[in-house]
């Protein structure tokens, strides 16, 4: 493997995007124990500021895109794997990219946020405007099933105030 990667260095593509950056970020604390040039990049936000994510990108344009290309030098490798024991450590289900750092959130960070697109929209498309609202706010992409969970979530808690309980 290290042969290979030095005849022809990993690459990784990443954007902004929870599944994007814990996917760098795992690639290279699994990668910590071999001395690899490891080359990142990310969509140029200048270029195009609605694609936060090589997945926005048909496939024919990514090459076009890796010109950004950057190599990691062992201390931000470092850095990198201290941030991923930490949040293995805390073993949470949400995390974000904040202020230029991987950080866990608490499961509903993002609650309010759903519950404003609740009370404007009641629709069969609801987890389309929760992913928009989101993608615009945050400029981040959310899985699916998160959100699907959290509505469930706030959905009970709803029923439960209107039924006299209290809702957070």
């Amino acid at each position: 493997m290290k042969n290979s990667f030095y005849r022809t260095p990993l690459t990784i593509l990443y954007s902004y995007c929870p599944l994007e950056i814990c996917g760098l970020y795992a690639t290279i604390f699994h990668l910590k124990d071999y001395n690899l040039p490891i080359y990142i990049t990310s969509p140029d936000k200048k270029s195009n500021a609605n694609f936060i994510s090589y997945s926005d990108y048909p496939p024919n344009e990514i090459l076009s895109q890796v010109s950004n290309k950057k190599r990691l030098s062992n201390a931000r490798k470092r850095d990198i794997c201290d941030t991923w024991r930490q949040l293995l450590e805390e073993n949470r289900n949400l995390r974000l990219w904040k202020s230029n750092t991987l950080v866990s959130a608490p499961d509903d960070y993002f609650d309010s946020d759903i519950q404003n697109v609740l009370q404007c929209k009641a629709n069969s498309d609801m987890l389309l405007s929760i992913q928009s609202r989101l993608r615009s706010e945050y400029h981040i992409s959310l899985n699916s099933k998160y959100i699907e969970w959290r509505l469930k979530y706030i959905s009970k808690q709803i029923n439960t105030n209107s039924r006299g309980g209290n809702l957070k």
